[in-house]
């Protein structure tokens, strides 16, 4: 089984300073999703349902449901699903377009606004603290950065299977205000993750095999035979959870679980020689997915950046343990 690049190929160069980019933009948006759906709970509503706000105003109310599906990173199902319940909250309305029925205009209602106007002082006390101690030219250029890397994808359509994403949508993305603030790079830092999440989804739709189940294989290929309930806590998952997958991991002789043999009571999770090589398969084509996200970026950038990142994730971390 082998996965295979959309839009051809490239050398597969990753790796080093690419993929630490690529993990660190993974871990800061998960942290930072669960700090900001903390901090919006006082307000009703989640921090996808404020981004969906915070878009809208951005874009001045002029998308349809495709493209704030394309802005979002996710399925039309997805987003679908997501603005039925800011309807039934009345933050939201979708009316069908009059230049083409099939598309559905997105506008934002009164409600919306209040909750934008209401987290106003939340978002900028927390996007100050979350980049605490970083110099506004190093926020500039990973904000740049990371931008270079949305725009990427857009216009290479890895992970989508449009032919290409629409000329007006990218001046959408370009045209937004302020996207050098503090604020925006850390919704850059989202974007980005989800949209590289959609790239792995679709390669490894061929072989079969799911986003979780690759991050098992994956962080088991640096720390093979972890017992099962440390795997759990270093992937974030329950225990059962955890359960679920490597019983289907199992199943497809990928993986396997040993007893422990200092204590009997605990299993400990290895990685068959056919997982070894179905990873490294893996990896070298999303080596190659993260050479086209990062092309035509300067590698001094891309440290840059990195070292902004790993500020952001110890700066989140604090505020998280001092919220918890």
């Amino acid at each position: 089984m082998k996965a295979e690049l959309i839009d051809g190929t490239l050398p597969a160069q990753s790796g080093g300073i690419k993929t630490e980019f690529h993990l660190l933009v993974h871990s800061v948006s998960r942290l930072q999703r669960t700090l900001f759906d903390r901090c919006f709970k006082a307000l009703n509503v989640t921090r996808a349902q404020w981004w969906v706000l915070k878009i809208l105003a951005s874009t001045q109310n002029t998308l349809n449901q495709t493209e704030l599906a394309d802005l979002l990173a996710t399925g039309k199902g997805g987003v679908g699903k997501l603005i039925a319940k800011m309807e039934a909250a009345k933050l939201l309305s979708r009316a069908t377009n009059s230049n083409d029925q099939r598309a559905q205009h997105i506008a934002m209602l009164p409600a919306g606004r209040k909750v934008l106007e209401s987290s106003i002082n939340i978002e900028s006390d927390l996007a100050t603290k979350i980049c605490q101690d970083i110099d506004r030219p190093l926020l500039d250029t990973a904000s740049e950065v990371l931008r270079t890397a949305k725009l990427n994808i857009y216009r290479k359509n890895i992970g989508s299977e449009k032919t290409r994403a629409p000329n007006n949508l990218i001046k959408k993305i370009e045209s937004v205000e302020g996207q050098t603030e503090p604020n925006w790079v850390g919704f850059q830092v989202h974007d980005v993750s989800r949209m590289r999440q959609r790239i792995v989804d679709r390669l490894l739709q061929p072989i079969g095999l799911t986003r979780s189940q690759w991050r098992v294989l994956s962080f088991l290929t640096e720390r093979d035979g972890m017992t099962q309930t440390s795997l759990a806590n270093e992937l974030d998952l329950s225990r059962s959870a955890l359960g679920t997958l490597i019983i289907k991991l199992e199943g497809n002789q990928l993986v396997v679980r040993l007893p422990d043999p200092e204590d009997s009571r605990r299993n400990r999770v290895i990685l068959t020689k056919a997982g070894n090589s179905l990873v490294r398969s893996i990896r070298s084509t999303t080596a190659q997915a993260e050479d086209f996200v990062l092309s035509g970026i300067d590698e001094e950038d891309i440290k840059t950046t990195i070292d902004v990142l790993k500020k952001m994730k110890s700066n989140i971390s604090e505020m998280l343990d001092s919220t918890a």
